[in-house]
Formats: structure tokens, C-alpha cells, sequence
């Protein structure tokens, strides 16, 4: 069985015949935790959209808190994010998603 999960496609073992009606799909995650700054201050309030490696759109989005962060919790893979602020579009570098891990991603708006 297949489950399609934040663009990305996992599998669960092998099911023996007959055929089961359903199985159990563990799906590891870690943390991504995007910081948004401008010139080393935080940003509050900037939206910050998730996208596959593929830079393909997941629909998910968030705000940046007051410490400008925006915590997004994914399966171990890799993506991208991009943080829209005052009409500006501003991305990621590419990140690969560990198991248990939290992997801060700065995104800077520059001056």
C-alpha cells in the first residue's frame, strides 16, 4: 500500500496473500525551523511556503512568530521554502529532512 504524503510517495512492506485491508505506515519526521530576518533582526509575521525538492507547492504555509520562526514538522525528505514579506519573494537553499532532527533554515531578506 501507498500513501502520498507532503509530495512525496511511501510504501508499506510487502503484504502477503491474501491480501490485507489495511496496514500500518510509519512515516518518520523531523523539524525544519525557517528563521526570517532582514539585516539580523527577526521578522514577525512574513508567510513561509513549503515546496518539494521537485519545486513543486505542498500547500502548507505559516506566519513567522515574534522570534521569526516558522516551525514545520515533514517526513524525511527534501525541500525548499520561501518567505514573502512586504511584496518580496525570498528562497531557501534546498534541505534534506533528518529523522528526529531540527534543521534551522535562514532565509535573509537582505537590506
Amino acid at each position: 500500500m501507498r500513501a502520498d504524503y507532503r509530495g512525496y510517495q511511501f510504501w508499506t512492506p510487502v503484504q502477503s496473500v491474501p491480501a490485507q485491508t489495511s496496514a500500518l505506515l510509519t512515516i518518520p519526521h523531523g523539524r525544519a525551523r525557517v528563521h526570517v530576518t532582514v539585516a539580523g533582526a527577526d521578522i514577525a509575521g512574513a508567510s513561509v511556503y513549503l515546496f518539494s525538492a521537485a519545486g513543486s507547492y505542498l500547500d502548507v504555509s505559516m506566519p513567522t512568530d515574534a522570534a521569526g520562526i516558522a516551525e514545520f514538522r515533514l517526513p524525511g525528505k527534501g525541500y525548499s521554502f520561501r518567505a514573502d514579506y512586504q511584496g518580496g519573494q525570498h528562497w531557501s537553499a534546498l534541505i534534506t529532512i533528518m529523522e528526529g532532527a531540527v534543521i534551522t533554515v535562514e532565509i535573509d531578506l537582505g537590506q
